[in-house]
């Protein structure tokens, strides 16, 4: 867990689907992504020879000369060296990578955790001065009700229909917020949902802010450096990109330099969010 925790300073995240297939000239390999929607399956004969395909049956090898049959699963990896033609499993590969560094320690030199607190319990707002903030926030009533207050009641994320059959802002007569106008393009597949709540094996909600370093460079021992000594500041680690104001505030007060930008623009002018947008950048 030390070394896939240290390495998620370094990169991130990536899902796949995608199985990997890699070789340097001593050794040959495959990976599975962590969670596991292709097929990998393998087999190992008495001669030494080692198949992988997606499906059984595609290279014909008779049954009587295979000493081992398997599959890949989420996250797991083979391997063999070519020097040797020694076989490895998963569970052979991983601990030996791991114990060639102490990624734990190396981990606490390069990140400094920003703990999750408790909300407040009092309400902050009167019902007139939230109703202002969700009209200004372009939030409406479908989002409250259904959204907001189904995910805060249950603790789980609501479930809608894929797709979205919302008239576009730019025919619309009524007002929009400014993101109504902004549309992404994206491959829909069949994939089930996934959450950090029912799917918490594999995927997480931890996020980090701060300077990456680069995997490549130095080895072992310019990765085991403290980011003092390479230069630059530790990273944050956020256990979740939705923060209150007290993990707010203790961000502020962390390794990272921080700046607060206002949001606001001179709606009633001409021009006025051009101007703002000038200012930030």
């Amino acid at each position: 867990k030390d070394f896939y925790k240290y390495h998620a300073l370094l990169q991130e995240a990536w899902d796949g689907p995608a199985l990997l297939v890699f070789s340097d000239g001593k050794w040959i390999g495959s990976a599975l992504d962590r969670n596991g929607l292709r097929p990998a399956r393998y087999l190992r004969t008495d001669d030494g020879l080692v198949c992988m395909m997606s499906e059984t049956g595609v290279v014909p090898v008779p049954e009587s000369s295979i000493v081992e049959k398997g599959r890949l699963g989420p996250g797991q990896m083979i391997a063999v060296e070519l020097g040797s033609g020694e076989f490895y499993h998963n569970n052979e590969i991983k601990p030996k990578v791991a114990a060639k560094a102490d990624y734990a320690k190396m981990r606490e030199k390069a990140a400094v955790l920003v703990d999750k607190s408790a909300f407040k319990g009092e309400r902050e707002m009167s019902e007139e001065d939230l109703l202002l903030s969700w009209t200004a926030f372009g939030w409406s009533l479908e989002d409250v009700g259904m959204g907001v207050a189904d995910m805060a009641s249950t603790g789980k994320e609501t479930t809608f229909c894929m797709g979205d059959d919302a008239p576009l802002a730019a025919v619309s007569d009524k007002p929009h917020m400014l993101y109504d106008y902004l549309k992404q393009r994206f491959a829909q597949v069949t994939n089930p949902p996934i959450d950090p709540i029912r799917e918490g094996l594999v995927m997480s909600l931890a996020m980090y802010l701060g300077r990456k370093e680069n995997v490549l460079n130095g080895g072992l021992d310019d990765l085991a450096k403290t980011a003092k000594e390479r230069g630059h500041a530790a990273q944050l680690e956020l256990q979740s990109p939705l923060i209150n104001d007290a993990e707010l505030r203790a961000m502020k007060d962390g390794p990272l330099s921080t700046v607060t930008i206002s949001t606001r623009y001179k709606a009633a002018s001409e021009g006025g969010m051009k101007e703002a947008l000038a200012e930030v950048l």
